[in-house]
């Protein structure tokens, strides 16, 4: 006979035996029912990686799109700015500076380097320049006493271009420069710039520079005064270089030349902003 112990030993045995089965046959229907439930699951996280996917290649197309349709608005509309001048800005210092500056705020606030080309030249080449916007600074060596002819030579620069800058000269006070300029105003508009008007009461206060008493003669007169000046009293020191780049740029930006580009540059960023945030996700 079994004794007591035996018996007991017996009945925790089945106990632990029943357990296990117990343990393993709960396993195996947790199992099932999992595997039940992801058949079910399947096909929807199937449909919607494949709409993930869908969405993906759709944003990559559109910003590919987009990209290339901001570099023909660049091509397009501003290849490249031709910068002429006859001597009134010197092939070096103030020259560069002013051509550097403004090709830098293109290139910074519309279009990037590879899309933008700035060249320099003092003779008109509509053949090779023929697409590049004209910035035309003459007055070194044309007389300022025949706006006629200013204007004819100004025009050979322009050729069939509808946008353009022509840049007044640096020289003479409000009397003397008035005939010239009503002529440059009535032949150019908008896209004339009279730099001497501009900086004989704009220029010092835009770049918050003391105005000395000679400056002050100066621009009483309607001249540039001598602080944005060289010791020629003719050309721009840096100061006042720089100042007519921004002026440029801004009179460029006012008129319209880089809508198309911004407009173009804004729905790729846009496109851009929209493929990453889906890859974030």
């Amino acid at each position: 006979m079994f004794g007591k112990h035996n018996i007991i030993a017996i009945a925790l045995c089945i106990v632990f035996s029943a357990a296990i089965v117990g343990i393993y046959v709960h396993e195996k229907l947790e199992q099932q029912y999992n595997y039940e439930v992801y058949q079910r699951v399947l096909p929807e996280r199937e449909r919607r990686q494949a709409e993930l996917n869908a969405k993906k290649e759709a944003l990559a197309a559109r910003r590919e799109a987009a990209h290339l349709d901001y570099l023909n608005a660049a091509e397009t509309y501003l290849p490249g700015v031709a910068f002429y001048s006859d001597g009134l800005m010197e092939d070096t210092g103030g020259g560069m500076e002013f051509r550097t500056t403004v090709a830098s705020l293109i290139r910074s606030e519309v279009c990037n380097p590879a899309t933008v080309a700035v060249d320099v030249r003092k003779s008109p080449n509509v053949s090779a320049y023929a697409s590049y916007l004209p910035i035309i600074f003459l007055g070194g060596e044309i007389s300022l006493d025949d706006p006629e002819n200013m204007i004819a030579v100004q025009r050979q620069y322009i050729a069939e271009h509808d946008r353009y800058i022509v840049v007044g000269a640096t020289t003479g006070n409000r009397e003397q420069m008035s005939a010239l300029e009503a002529a440059m105003t009535a032949a150019h508009g908008d896209k004339y710039i009279n730099i001497r008007e501009y900086m004989s009461t704009k220029g010092l206060p835009s770049l918050e520079l003391e105005i000395t008493g000679f400056d002050r003669e100066a621009m009483n007169e309607g001249r540039i005064p001598p602080s944005l000046l060289k010791a020629d009293g003719i050309h721009l020191n840096d100061n006042g270089t720089r100042l007519l780049a921004y002026v440029t740029y801004d009179r460029m930006s006012e008129l319209g030349y880089f809508n198309e580009i911004i407009s173009a540059k804004n729905l790729y960023d846009e496109a851009d902003e929209a493929e990453e945030a889906v890859a974030n996700n």
